[in-house]
């Protein structure tokens, strides 16, 4: 992700960017277990998207068995991400609060956490910090090993997302402090 020339977030034409339709109602990308990964602490999400339809359904973005790991639009149009121990409890609930992220806009979206240090838990959306509440944040170990993961819609066929995801970033070994805007860029 590159600033601008006016040191904002990089605003060229969805146009010229190529990435994925999702329709919202039959595409998705099913796929098994992500190999060579283990159950951990930390994550690093990041995305590009772009909403096609006013927030009245959630959407899910990017989804695992269960909710083992989720990052999805709610259906007020808040970001939310949640996480699960192996056992299926919650262990991470973090939504955006104040901020309806509205249709045929781009948004980058960047989320990181370690759930080892309370309060780490950083969402940026196109480079400002929303107002984010927590229902829960507990220092345990994300299933990340689960059996599938899907992007555009729940692994169970549900949730689907309309619009497009031109960059999908997901790494579940590190922690980015996208307070420092050096790392954000």
């Amino acid at each position: 992700i590159l600033p601008s020339a006016n040191g904002g977030m990089n605003t060229q034409p969805l146009a010229n960017w190529g990435g994925m339709n999702f329709n919202g109602t039959t595409t998705y990308l099913d796929g098994n277990a992500l190999t060579g990964i283990a159950d951990g602490k930390k994550f690093t999400w990041v995305g590009i998207v772009r909403f096609a339809n006013t927030a009245s359904a959630t959407e899910d973005l990017m989804n695992s068995t269960g909710v083992a790991f989720v990052v999805r639009r709610t259906s007020g149009g808040n970001i939310q991400v949640i996480c699960e121990n192996a056992a299926g409890t919650i262990i991470l609930n973090q939504v955006s609060v104040g901020s309806a992220y509205s249709p045929a806009a781009r948004y980058v979206i960047m989320i990181s956490c370690d759930l080892a240090t309370a309060g780490s838990l950083r969402m940026y959306v196109d480079d400002v910090k929303p107002a984010v509440t927590s229902t829960t944040f507990t220092d345990d170990t994300i299933d990340f090993t689960v059996t599938e993961y899907s992007v555009g819609a729940s692994s169970a066929g549900a949730n689907f997302f309309t619009g497009d995801i031109y960059t999908l970033y997901f790494n579940t070994a590190t922690n980015l402090d996208f307070d420092d805007v050096s790392v954000r860029r």
